[in-house]
């Protein structure tokens, strides 16, 4: 086996064969590994027979732990990568350490090549200095438990932190509540393009990224107070707010060309809609495109039985003019005049023939301007996918109930 070039993945058991001495001498796998079942290595001393650094044409490693009993920091620092890894993903499982691996930032052995960390369900009580890393371009935690203040450790040493990182993510940080601002002499994520806190409602403020060139701000479940400083923000999601009922106090970055705001609270929604009704239109109303300003709901309703009959079924859409995007997501086969006052901007049909503007249609599309049935002052694009019997859409009226 020791001229072996290619392992996916290797699953260790206690049982002869199985065992992670075995890739001693494979040191000529390359690409990808992914090691799982590592509960089942129980010392640092065992680990280290892997001798995972010497596999030098590795440039992407998944490390994977069940829960365990044992104290798992030993056997991570024994399991260092080549220096030509790229690609480091640790998964833990609610796995208890208090902190990570030393070789990951060593000023020693630095990972020149690390492009890529992703560190998902872990209980952490405090995050390294990931910061060091000279070309890390995407840093994710995932499910990491307990950890309840980001400290301005995270930036490391050097005079900029971050140098190389694109896109940044915390996703499922419960405990999380406090981030600490990089040093005042300190340049931090001068790449950052991509930015995203997801479930992390604990969390009050962010840093002032004033000096960074974010571009793409994802929120789900946590809307900060305030995000002025995002200075070059062009593209804002917010998702899964139930607990939010208004935007942040200040308003929005005056930058921003596009806002998406679903499956969010009725009263965010309301604040939202045009003055008088809404206290916040002012704070998203200098925005050109605000596609999504409602929750996301399916139609028709599963309620509606289509009528027996040999022709396709005529599903009201009323119920339009009380969101601006609805999801779309049985079969469709007529679509109805649209009724009027309306406030919807998009519509996604997920299973017939109509894509939306403003999300990537599945097949390759071509823009079909609408006539005045379909509202032409406000439903400006759409999108029809590649449905080679379409020929037509009927213009037919609203069906009351």
């Amino acid at each position: 086996m020791t001229n072996l070039q290619e392992l996916k993945e290797f699953c260790i058991e206690k049982s002869k064969g199985h065992r992670i001495s075995e890739l001693r001498d494979m040191n000529g796998i390359r690409g990808h590994l992914l090691l799982t079942n590592l509960q089942n290595v129980t010392s640092k001393e065992e680990a280290a027979k892997c001798q995972l650094h010497r596999k030098k044409y590795l440039t992407s490693i998944e490390l994977e732990f069940r829960p365990i009993n044992y104290d798992v920091e030993e056997v991570l620092e024994a399991l260092k990568p080549p220096s030509s890894v790229e690609i480091l993903i640790i998964k833990g499982y609610l796995t208890a350490v208090d902190s990570l691996p030393g070789w990951m930032l060593s000023t020693q052995n630095r990972f020149s090549n690390l492009k890529r960390i992703e560190v998902i369900h872990f209980i952490l009580y405090t995050l390294p200095a990931f910061g060091e890393l000279p070309s890390l371009e995407f840093l994710s935690f995932e499910k990491i438990s307990k950890l309840e203040k980001v400290h301005d450790e995270f930036y490391g040493g050097s005079d900029v932190a971050f140098p190389s990182l694109k896109e940044l993510r915390f996703c499922l940080m419960d405990s999380w509540r406090t981030w600490s601002d990089a040093p005042a002499e300190k340049k931090s994520f001068p790449l950052l393009k991509k930015f995203t806190l997801d479930s992390c409602g604990e969390l009050i403020e962010i840093p002032n990224l004033v000096t960074t060139p974010v571009i793409e701000f994802v929120l789900s479940s946590c809307l900060p107070s305030t995000l002025l400083f995002l200075t070059k923000l062009k593209k804002l999601t917010v998702v899964s707010c139930d607990k939010i009922s208004s935007l942040p106090e200040f308003g929005l970055p005056q930058n921003l060309t596009e806002l998406y705001i679903t499956d969010c609270s009725d009263e965010l929604v309301r604040q939202c809609q045009r003055e008088p009704e809404g206290d916040d239109w002012w704070k998203i109303s200098h925005i050109p495109h605000r596609f999504c300003l409602s929750r996301r709901i399916e139609f028709p309703p599963k309620s509606i039985a289509a009528p027996v009959s040999s022709s396709p079924p005529l599903i009201p859409i009323k119920e339009f003019c009380r969101y601006q995007i609805a999801e779309i997501t049985q079969e469709v086969h007529q679509f109805l005049k649209l009724p009027s006052p309306l406030s919807l901007l998009f519509a996604d049909i997920a299973d017939a023939p109509l894509k939306i503007k403003g999300r990537a249609p599945i097949h390759p599309a071509t823009v079909c301007k609408p006539d005045n049935n379909l509202s032409q002052d406000i439903l400006e694009e759409i999108y029809f996918g590649c449905y080679d019997n379409l020929e037509h859409i009927h213009n037919v009226s609203i069906i009351e109930d």
